[in-house]
């Protein structure tokens, strides 16, 4: 058997004929998903039944074989334990004869009656277990002396019923719990659904069901009454054929219903019944106790089949199987309760209530049997789990026997299947997370969720230097446990070490790892308890323990990694850069230069009671979020920028109350971070109902704590939101009416949208922020660049001739992303040349580095080309590179060449910072930019 297919609901059958039958009676039991892919390999229905086949046609070898097992190997198995459990009670060899005959027809009788009209599946595993219990009970109960005192042959049942009194009693019971057997696993195979039933259809077929259920009932009890009677029906074989006439009848009505072939099915079952009828009364004479044995178990299995088939088949069509069960169980199980009554002599008082009993016992076996046999399960999981303690990796793990995977309806928690799951995990890894996926969808997923925790938490515990704490990020799963938050953090630590070390320079190496520091230690404050003022994790001693040490053994590498920069950078005596391409500059970096301007500028607007909106605008990576990160030293202390990056998790919310909750907690987190000050709490629940006022009476409260500050709302890449209202999470005149209301009646906050577009753009929003005043954002100023060039940050290492530093300004216009490209890229040139002119940098040393500086940043260029102008645009743009640098074009040059006008083509390059005009012409403002389209055209 394949090993992984042991983790599925569809193992294959044992080939063994023997085993491969007993592993058919564990699937209908523990296991019905198994019989149903099985049958789904076969073109077969789960409760299919004989009738359905054609046999005109040839079967499929595994059909014929499912029919082997069931038919023959079953009924032998049946007397081969009948025959040693009456071996091992010291009963007679004739007496052990006519057991194992009554188990055998019994099982062979049951299966056949009722895989006919019923279901395979339901006939062979209920005529199983009854095969076996009522060839046992009949071999000692009753046994060939007994038979012979009953005096059945050609006489009265009269007189018989004397020594059946004292044997009717337990075999009633065993009769009705056939039925439930037969019920409950009709009902666990069954593919229809109850619950998809209208309950008047229900009510319906329940009704019929016990119409059908009754009939036969009384049928039967004035067929015993009058047998009973002395004088009155002689017991031969022509009232055995009149009876089996009628049980041919109702078994006729049956299988006419479900074949729909009535002019075949009638007449077929009549004289089959009458056949039946007329054996049995012609076997009880045979002195014989393997033929008396055969008639009566075949006998008493063909009645209980007929009066279970009736009803169970005709209400399953109408009312589902729940209550097809429940009226076959009245059917088959209430012929014994009349036995027991009118032969057996007790009241129905007595016997009702127990065949009651015993009905929902058999209903509801699915509810109870888990718990019965919970103990020797959780037995038999630990011989598993000590057993693969001690295999090795070459052999196969026996996880795949463990009950799990065999029993689907234990629903108990089977305690220690996480640690299995862990070992599997660990050993055999691919069976492991076989194992884990096939539990995630049972009632055990707890283990597997515990499981991925311990395995996630071992992971971490096994990084042992930089690199496996990059990588291990890659390895965690997510679970929604709780210890998921400190796997996020954990998770989010990798990232950032990570992308630290995807810096370009030793230097932002450095500086982004000790970053990771300063939140790692934040974390381990919490975990001890330091930081009151963070939620505590989860109660959980054990775990937070080994998450203090994982973040105890990261803070060490991570040191040591600083360390070891530091080292080889003094040994190799390179040069420190301290640019970071394409990322934000936070406040905390120091190489943010100049923009005090427009930070002066966005100060006068806010403290100016009359100004509306304010909208800072620029075309990409010149400098806009980076700004806005900075906005909290370069504003006063009564000024609380509260910075909102629109491209987080406020615009990827389904729905408003995800977007307010982000809303808050950015703004919560931007005032904490900025100013120190702790906005009051807003939870997601408090948001569940009407959002938008629960969000105005936490702006009240938040007002309430300003006092005479003022908060600036800072909406970056607020583009993004008109996504949003296009794919319907948003309301647009909802969260624009928010905006517009929180500017004319709140004074204490101010909005500043960021973005690479005016609201020209957007024509719909115009009305919502009305007299918006926009911020440019543009390139720097010459000292501005100057600085950021030539003194970045404090003892910056490296000089450039004047003739450099000019070269340098004159290729990036002052463009900030440019200056740092560029400058990065003449850095890494440097560091590449001898000690004694490592320190210069000379006119020479930029035009090298140039090349790769187009090549590490095609990001940057592409997105222009791809995103931001047109075909016509695009065009312009290649002529106008292919003049070489400084080379103005004219108007009318332009025009001859794309055979159009040129003018509103002209004036959106220039809106997008691409191109000046110049002496009557145009030429590009970026010289990098015209070299890039010089090489792409």
């Amino acid at each position: 058997m394949s090993r992984l297919q042991g983790y599925t609901h569809a193992p294959p059958l044992h080939p063994n004929l023997v085993l491969g039958s007993l592993h058919l009676l564990c699937w209908f039991f523990f296991h019905p998903s198994a019989w149903k892919h099985h049958l789904r390999s076969i073109n077969l229905r789960p409760d299919f039944c004989l009738a359905e086949i054609n046999w005109r046609q040839p079967q499929p070898s595994a059909l014929k074989r499912l029919l082997i097992q069931g038919y023959v190997i079953l009924p032998l198995l049946v007397g081969g334990v009948v025959g040693l459990g009456l071996w091992g009670l010291s009963v007679s060899g004739a007496d052990m004869a006519f057991g194992m005959a009554v188990g055998m027809a019994a099982s062979v009788a049951g299966s056949l009656a009722g895989g006919m009209v019923v279901g395979v599946a339901v006939s062979l595993a209920s005529s199983f277990i009854s095969g076996i219990v009522v060839g046992l009970l009949f071999g000692v109960m009753l046994g060939t002396t007994t038979l012979a005192e009953l005096g059945w042959g050609l006489g009265s049942a009269a007189a018989s019923v004397g020594v059946l009194q004292s044997f009717i009693h337990p075999v009633s019971l065993v009769g009705i719990n056939a039925s439930n057997v037969a019920a409950s696993v009709a009902v666990s195979l069954s593919p229809r659904k109850s619950d998809l039933i209208p309950v008047s259809q229900k009510l319906g077929g329940a009704v019929l069901g016990i119409v059908l259920s009754l009939s036969g009932l009384w049928a039967v009890a004035q067929a015993t009454t009058q047998l009973l009677r002395p004088g009155a029906i002689p017991l031969n074989t022509v009232s055995f054929a009149l009876l089996g006439l009628g049980m041919g009848c109702f078994y006729g009505i049956a299988l006419g219903w479900r074949t729909q072939r009535w002019r075949i099915a009638i007449p077929m079952c009549l004289g089959l019944g009458a056949f039946i009828g007329t054996a049995v009364g012609l076997g009880l004479n045979v002195n014989s106790a393997v033929v008396r044995g055969m008639v009566i178990g075949g006998g008493n299995a063909a009645l209980l089949t007929t009066l279970f088939a009736l009803p169970y088949v005709l209400t399953e069509s109408i009312a589902g199987p729940w209550i097809a069960a429940i009226v076959g169980t009245i059917g088959s199980g209430g012929v014994y309760i009349i036995f027991a009554s009118l032969i057996g002599g007790l009241s129905l008082q007595l016997t009702l209530p127990i065949s009651l009993v015993c009905i929902a016992l058999g209903l509801t076996m699915a509810q109870w049997r888990p718990i019965l046999l919970y103990p020797v399960q959780i037995l038999w999981n630990q011989c598993l789990y000590r057993l693969d303690t001690q295999r090795t990796e070459h052999q196969s793990s026996v996880l795949r026997w463990h009950t799990v995977f065999w029993d689907e309806f234990q629903y108990l928690p089977l305690v220690g299947l996480d640690q299995h799951l862990v070992l599997a995990l660990e050993s055999w890894a691919q069976e492991g997370q076989a194992a884990i996926d096939f539990i995630d969808r049972t009632p055990q997923r707890w283990a597997a969720h515990q499981a991925q925790v311990e395995l996630n938490i071992r992971k971490l515990e096994q990084c042992r230097t930089i690199a496996d704490i990059c990588q291990v990020q890659k390895t965690i799963l997510g679970e929604a446990t709780e210890e998921s938050h400190l796997f996020r953090i954990c998770q989010q630590i990798s990232l950032d070490v990570d992308a630290a070390l995807q810096q370009r320079s030793s230097y932002n190496q450095r500086l982004a790892l000790s970053a990771v520091l300063e939140r790692l230690d934040t974390q381990r404050q919490v975990i001890r308890g330091d930081a009151v003022y963070v939620p505590r994790p989860a109660n959980n001693d054990y775990r937070i323990a080994g998450f203090r040490t994982i973040f105890q053994a990261w803070h060490q590498i991570i040191a040591q990694q600083i360390e070891t920069l530091q080292t080889e950078t003094d040994q190799n005596q390179e040069i420190d850069s301290p640019y970071i391409i394409g990322i934000p500059l936070t406040g905390q970096q120091a190489l943010f230069v100049g923009r005090t301007d427009i930070s002066q500028r966005i100060e006068q607007l806010v403290r100016d009671d009359r100004s509306p909106a304010l909208l800072l605008y620029g075309q990409r990576r010149m400098g806009k979020t980076s700004l806005l990160n900075n906005l909290g030293r370069l504003l006063p202390q009564t000024i609380i920028p509260l910075f909102v990056d629109l491209q987080g998790s406020a615009s990827r919310a389904q729905d408003h109350t995800g977007f307010l909750y982000n809303l808050a907690k950015a703004m919560s987190a931007a005032a904490k971070q900025y100013r120190g000050v702790q906005f009051p709490p807003l939870e997601r629940s408090d948001l569940a109902v009407d959002p938008f006022t629960q969000f105005e009476e936490w702006l009240d409260e938040v007002g309430v704590l300003l006092g005479n500050r003022t908060a600036l709302l800072a909406l970056d890449e607020f583009e993004v939101l008109v996504g949003a209202f296009e794919q319907g999470r948003f309301d647009e005149s909802a969260i624009l009416g928010m905006l517009r209301h929180l500017i004319q009646h709140r004074p204490q906050f101010k909005v500043l949208l960021s973005g690479t577009h005016t609201l020209e753009a957007f024509k719909s929003w115009a009305s919502y922020l009305i007299n918006l005043q926009v911020v440019p954002v543009s390139y720097l100023t010459e000292p501005e660049a100057l600085q950021l060039i030539t003194n970045p940050i404090p003892e910056f290492e490296l000089q450039y001739e004047p003739d450099a530093v000019q070269r340098v300004i004159a290729l990036t216009h002052c463009h900030p992303f440019l200056i740092q490209l560029l400058c990065a890229e003449i850095i890494a040139l440097k560091n590449e040349q001898g000690i004694t002119i490592r320190r210069w940098a000379t006119l020479a040393d930029v035009e090298a580095a140039v090349p790769q500086a187009l090549t590490s940043a095609s990001f940057f260029f592409t997105d222009i080309e791809q995103n931001q102008v047109s075909v016509d645009e695009l065009a312009i743009l290649k002529y106008m590179a292919a003049r070489g640098e400084g080379n103005a074009i004219t108007a009318s040059d332009l025009n001859q060449y794309l055979n159009k006008p040129v003018d509103s083509l002209m004036r959106h390059l220039r809106q997008q910072d691409l191109i000046q005009s110049v002496d009557g012409g145009y030429c590009f403002q970026v010289e990098l930019i015209r070299r890039w389209f010089a090489k792409v055209s």
